[in-house]
């Protein structure tokens, strides 16, 4: 998979691509010394918070979109 990550002010939006035929899961790992209010999964909805890492699924052929702040 390729990651992106995209900074904005305060908030970090990550950008996963899964270009196989199987689903991935990766780790979104939080830079050092941030740890967010809260993470949106735009893909599934899942709300994430007070974490500095956590796992999600691509699904094949697909991408992940995350935005943390």
């Amino acid at each position: 998979e390729n990651v992106r990550i995209f900074k904005d002010g305060d908030s970090y939006l990550y950008l996963a691509i899964n270009p196989t035929i199987s689903p991935k899961t990766v780790e979104i790992k939080m830079p050092q010394g941030f740890l967010p209010q809260s993470c949106v999964n735009f893909y599934t909805g899942e709300k994430h918070g007070g974490k500095s890492s956590f796992s999600a699924t691509i699904p094949p052929q697909d991408v992940l979109l995350v935005e943390a702040k």
